[in-house]
């Protein structure tokens, strides 16, 4: 036990740097979205639900730009063997931050027209501010990129997530001042002037005119081929934000969105370790198919196993987390908030294949698998919402996330050996160590059910025992997975 914690210390290997990189992110990760819940939970209760409706358009807006112009600057510099050549860098950060410019520019430009396809004028001046983002976002240090790449998770943990937390403290001091949406607004900016800031202070860079004709050459082609990518994720995960604020109003947009906040807050922290990760290492081991693919199984296994209990448990106690996080009249949502956990942890669940196309240089079969998602929510997201409400508007994205998962787990067979009856077990034994979550919401008493912390207490037993039952199963069953003269493809979780 020393001897490994001794290597994971100070070792120099890809599990050593992958297991410190996953300490730094999930200590500040996990430090940042506790401060965002508390965030969220203290603006609730500051501000009426219509300011988080529109805030809710100006984000989706907001992506909605710099998705149509994503060029994959970050993940071009990890998946390129000369990622950390001053030459390539500097190519880079002049292609992003010239993007950036123009994509400022015409978004400026635009805020009127999108401000009266919303029926509010007051958009326009809010967008035109939070659009800033953009630009100090396209013109952060390329050396932060790099640190990614060699897995220095310590720089990066304290620009993205240290910028973070300068954004949430700022939005939560001025909403005690102003009470209306500019405190949510001008903390998303204060976020990202404070990351732009930071990325040049903790990994030094400036920009020059050296450039090399190959390493422009590879900058364009995988920016060909992430073209049209962030598009279809955007459509994906922002579509019924648009569609919900031009039928419903600015009220129920804001009890639907500050939902989808919560359902995403939990698989994120998990997505976002996870993807800093798995692309450089995945990177690394291009060659060793057989590793990739039990290292893809095992990071499921992870990810199902955390992630089903909480599932049931935001299925069964929702409207008391909702209550207890966000008021009472958040509870109207808790039908929909459930649905939505469901289809994030199935996309969750799919970020290892995601991360394996990027990583071996093939983003146009995520596009492929995204696009198939992204076509699925355009045809289902209108009729559902005009009829169903928001609950039509969860099931709709449920359905075309999981037929579209569906797809990619095809689509994997092409690269490496997957194994689908594997992946099945861990899904079943997913769903069956969530048992006792359901245990315990049927013995609680209906009378003591009324009063909301007895229940969510019952909930948090019965996922503690859930947590217990996953850990005992993982380790005994998955711990040889990760080591190369240990892997053994017959290998399954029983």
């Amino acid at each position: 036990m020393k001897n490994n914690l001794r290597n994971v210390r100070t070792g120099n290997c890809l599990k050593a740097r992958a297991a410190r990189g996953s300490l730094w992110l999930g200590l500040a990760g996990g430090g940042e979205h506790g401060l965002r819940l508390i965030r969220n939970m203290i603006l609730t209760r500051i501000l009426a639900p219509e300011a988080f409706g529109l805030m809710a358009i100006i984000l989706a807006i907001n992506t909605a730009f710099e998705s149509f112009t994503e060029i994959g600057i970050k993940q071009a510099i990890i998946q390129n063997p000369k990622g950390r050549d001053s030459e390539y860098l500097n190519g880079a950060w002049w292609l992003s931050f010239g993007r950036a410019l123009v994509l400022y520019a015409v978004a400026f430009f635009s805020a009127p027209w999108i401000a009266d396809f919303y029926g509010n004028q007051e958009l326009v001046l809010l967008m035109r501010v939070a659009f800033l983002g953009i630009l100090l976002k396209g013109a952060m240090s390329s050396q932060a990129y790099v640190a990614v790449k060699d897995m220095r998770f310590a720089h990066w943990t304290a620009i993205n997530h240290g910028g973070g937390v300068i954004g949430i403290v700022t939005a939560v001091g001025l909403a005690f001042i102003l009470q209306n949406v500019w405190a949510l607004v001008i903390g998303f900016t204060v976020e990202s002037a404070a990351k732009f800031l930071l990325s040049y202070v903790i990994c030094h860079f400036r920009p020059g005119f050296a450039f090399k004709k190959n390493h422009l050459q590879a900058l364009f082609q995988y920016a060909r081929g992430m073209f049209g990518l962030p598009i279809l994720v955007f459509i994906f995960t922002r579509a019924d934000i648009f569609v919900i604020g031009k039928l419903c109003s600015k009220y129920d947009l804001g009890l639907y969105s500050m939902a989808v906040a919560l359902a995403w807050a939990p698989l994120q922290l998990i997505g976002a370790i996870f993807n800093e990760i798995a692309m450089p290492a995945f990177s690394e081991m291009q060659e060793e198919k057989d590793y990739m693919s039990a290292s893809i199984m095992k990071a499921i296994a992870v990810m199902a196993l955390g992630g089903m209990p909480i599932l049931f448990f935001v299925s069964l106690f929702g409207k008391d987390v909702l209550a207890i996080i966000y008021g009472y009249e958040y509870a109207a949502v808790s039908i929909p908030f459930a649905i939505i956990f469901c289809s994030e942890l199935i996309r969750t669940i799919s970020l290892p294949f995601a991360s394996l196309f990027l990583a071996v240089g093939h983003p146009e079969m995520h596009r492929y698998f995204t696009g198939v998602r992204a076509l699925l929510i355009l045809i289902l997201i209108y009729p559902a919402v005009k009829y169903f409400g928001f609950t039509g508007a969860a099931v709709a994205s449920l359905v075309a996330m999981v037929l579209s998962f569906a797809l990619q787990v095809n689509r994997v067979s092409l690269l490496i050996d997957f194994n689908v009856v594997q992946f099945s077990k861990i899904i079943g034994t997913s769903i069956a160590i969530s048992f006792p979550v359901v245990a315990t919401w049927l013995v609680t008493p209906n009378s003591l059910a009324t009063n909301t912390a007895v229940s969510m207490s019952s909930g948090i037993l019965g996922c503690c025992l859930s947590y217990g039952l996953a850990g005992w199963i993982f380790f005994k069953s998955l711990g040889g997975l990760s080591s190369r003269k240990a892997y053994n493809p017959q290998v399954e979780v029983k």
